[in-house]
């Protein structure tokens, strides 16, 4: 019985250190893409905030150029982050 259970572990253990380059970097880029939603997730605060604070997201604006239609508005608004 604990042959058994010794060949079961060593062919685990086999079949798992068999990873390719290629899988390994697959699965580092998937921790890393993880990491870097996680991190820019908590770095952006939740809640009621200023329309200051709002703006300072993305870099403070006092100005936004609009020159043109209503209809272009949403496409500006977008650019700014508005």
């Amino acid at each position: 019985m604990q042959e058994e259970v010794n060949q079961k572990t060593v062919a685990l253990s086999i079949r798992t250190t068999k990873l390719t380059g290629k899988v390994l970097a697959a699965a580092l880029g998937k921790v890393a893409r993880a990491l870097k939603k996680h991190h820019r997730k908590a770095l952006t605060p939740q809640g009621r905030q200023s329309v200051k604070k709002l703006m300072n997201h993305y870099g403070g604006k006092s100005a936004m150029p609009y020159v043109g239609a209503p209809k272009d508005f949403d496409r500006i608004a977008k650019e700014f982050h508005v």
